[in-house]
């Protein structure tokens, strides 16, 4: 398989991917934390403790002045700029 890219979906998926798609919001958001849960607690702990680090330090940055923060919707739009580039 290459790279970044996904096994195909079993018939199974598929039939359960349609079905989760009918429940309410409130229903998949619940399965999707759960699901992300899930998927954390099999993260390797090396990858883990280092996504820990980043984040202390990036806080420290934050509430010492260092950097600062932009709205989430100029963030995405430099993102989705940058994309298309």
């Amino acid at each position: 398989m290459e790279p970044n890219q996904f096994p195909p979906m079993t018939v199974e998926i598929e039939r359960l991917t349609r079905e989760l798609a009918q429940l309410p919001a409130s229903s998949q958001a619940f399965l999707a934390d759960w699901l992300a849960t899930n998927l954390e607690a099999k993260a390797d702990p090396e990858v883990e403790a280092a996504w820990n680090e980043t984040v202390d330090r990036r806080w420290v940055e934050l509430e010492g002045g260092q950097v600062q923060t932009i709205p989430a919707d100029e963030a995405f739009a430099r993102a989705r700029a940058a994309l298309k580039q």
